[in-house]
């Protein structure tokens, strides 16, 4: 039984840590990593219900806008300021497509979060199967 409530548990580690990644929207940023390009930015609003950022940035001469959830390698929310500069990265071919911060900062922090909830999930198997191989093996005394 206990067994059970511990892979349940592992499970749930490694559930929390893939919807973490969705939330974050990890392929738009890998999308950015490899083809975004900078630009300044400024903070428009700021929503506390969600704890998202709007933010606005220009290219060639037209501004575009979009909502962002800060932190890993951008400014945090409490510090966020209306007018405040930012850096955005965008894709040139469509920069509608964009996101706060640079992308592979964000891709490192998020990564090894990530990285850190996988390691964490194995290891709970991994001392499960042992308890488990430790039990049969003492059953078969």
């Amino acid at each position: 039984m206990r067994g059970r409530a511990l892979a349940l548990a592992a499970f749930a580690v490694l559930f929390a840590g893939g919807c973490w990644v969705a939330k974050q929207d990890w392929p738009k940023y890998m999308h950015l990593r490899e083809h975004g390009v900078g630009a300044n930015g400024w903070v428009t609003s700021k929503d506390e219900g969600t704890g998202r950022i709007h933010y606005s940035f220009m290219v060639d001469e037209r501004e575009y806008s979009a909502w962002d959830r800060p932190g890993l390698g951008t400014l945090r929310f409490r510090e966020a300021a209306i007018g405040d500069a930012v850096v955005v990265f965008y894709d040139p071919r469509d920069p509608a497509v964009s996101g706060l911060g640079d992308p592979k900062e964000r891709l490192r922090r998020q990564n090894g979060l990530m990285g850190l909830l996988i390691a964490s999930g194995f290891l709970l198997v991994l001392w499960w199967a042992r308890r488990e191989l430790k039990v049969a093996s003492d059953a078969h005394r």
